[in-house]
């Protein structure tokens, strides 16, 4: 199953918003499917609850290739309708498919057809006897694909304090209209500031990836000035009649003040 073009366009343009963090398998993970079946465990959070319990369905998938390559089985290796923090256990038989390297695909549904995707990190499989059924290249090495597309926006987000929002897209209200005047004699701030934390140690992704704000629902009018331009003067001031070099006495120059 190929990705369609509209969506690598879509994917190229979106910044990464899905709600779920993959943990496992970690960037560099192995595993043999020797015994007739590669285990692959896959773990992984919830960055967003609230956009979590909109989902109406989800879908794990096995793909390869690149990010501008990417295949995928079109048969769901997990599925289900209630996303939630979780682990799995996957178990893929050997003689299905062949040595190389993969990753898992998390296909996130919500209503209205808002879709989002999610990427784990590339995991290589070794000792698969299947043939290779992918298109695209499964000795791609490298970072996971880091995109997603389409995320949902729910306007009642943009009504709770930034500062108790949780996620990885903070929601802000609408920007507020200026008015025709200036009514206020002293600045205060409308609200709190959100504090300042560090990161101790690497981490693959930040906590916070963007921010969207409720577009304005006003409109800007602008008219053209059709004042005519005015001339060019006619008349200039003469050379002598230049300001000259101001001068000051001797005993001036030896105070350290002027008088006014």
């Amino acid at each position: 199953m190929l990705l369609h073009p509209i969506l690598i366009i879509l994917a190229s343009i979106v910044t990464v918003l899905a709600e779920v963090n993959i943990t496992k398998p970690a960037q560099g993970d192995s595993f043999s499917g020797s015994g007739g079946t590669a285990t692959v465990d896959l773990q992984w959070d919830i960055d967003n609850s609230y956009l979590a319990e909109k989902v109406t369905n989800y879908t794990v998938l096995l793909c390869a290739g690149q990010d501008q390559s990417i295949d995928c089985q079109e048969k769901p290796l997990i599925s289900g309708s209630s996303l939630k923090a979780d682990s799995k256990s996957v178990k893929l038989s050997s003689d299905k498919v062949a040595n190389g390297e993969y990753f898992f695909q998390f296909y996130i549904q919500y209503p209205g057809g808002v879709a989002s995707i999610a990427y784990s990190y590339r995991f290589k499989l070794t000792g698969m006897t299947g043939a290779n059924s992918f298109t695209a290249p499964i000795s791609a090495t490298g970072p996971p694909p880091s995109f997603a597309f389409s995320y949902p926006v729910d306007s009642s987000l943009h009504s709770v304090p930034y500062t108790k929002q949780t996620g990885v897209v903070r929601y802000a209200p609408m920007q507020s209209q200026p008015g025709s005047k200036v009514t206020h004699s002293t600045w205060s701030r409308r609200f709190p500031t959100s504090s300042v934390s560090y990161y101790s140690t690497y981490r693959s992704r930040p906590n916070v990836l963007t921010t969207t704000t409720i577009p304005w629902t006003y409109s800007r009018t602008s008219a053209a000035n059709w004042a005519s331009t005015a001339a060019f003067p006619t008349e200039f001031y003469p050379a002598s009649s230049r300001v000259t070099k101001a001068s000051l006495s001797t005993a001036a120059k030896k105070k350290r003040w002027l008088d006014i």
